[in-house]
């Protein structure tokens, strides 16, 4: 709705999820439904109704920037849809990592099984660094590879 009020000719919405109806109501009551045109599904199987656009605004990121795994749909509807001019919005993204530090953490939840009351319990032991069983789907390749934190990943592409 923001870009259609500084405006855009065009404005087109795509969601996979059911949010994407309560945002065509929202439109139709803002009086905006002539300029704004909502599809619902992935970005990589709908059809928008122009060939190339000249701003993607995109909400891509999830905690850790990559959590929710849309860096590759923005990625795509970037190299199929945007114009070589064109703007992403947002652009760059930084992460910044520290290592910390918690004892007590680690004492109550790793060597506090070595010695429960005179018991070796050590089997019950769960390790902090290591991830839950994220499941079949997790036997795929990586999506993504990590870089050293001091790296900048910028979604942007030059076009010549």
């Amino acid at each position: 709705m923001f870009c259609a009020k500084a405006g855009a000719k065009l404005v087109v919405a795509v969601d996979n999820a059911a949010i994407i109806d309560k945002a065509r109501e929202n439109i139709f009551h803002n009086g905006l439904d002539g300029k704004i045109t909502c599809l619902r599904g992935k970005i990589e199987e709908v059809k928008l109704p122009v060939d190339r656009v000249d701003v993607i605004v995109s909400e891509w990121m999830g905690y850790c920037l990559l959590y929710e795994a849309m860096l590759p749909s923005v990625l795509w509807a970037r190299d199929r849809y945007l114009s070589p001019d064109g703007l992403m919005v947002p652009s760059h993204a930084s992460q910044w990592l520290a290592p910390i530090s918690d004892p007590e953490y680690v004492d109550g939840h790793v060597t506090f099984w070595r010695d429960v009351y005179g018991f070796d319990m050590k089997a019950s032991k769960r390790s902090p660094f290591r991830r839950p069983n994220p499941g079949p789907a997790a036997a795929d390749k990586p999506r993504f590879q990590c870089k050293p934190a001091s790296t900048r990943t910028s979604v942007s592409k030059q076009y010549r």
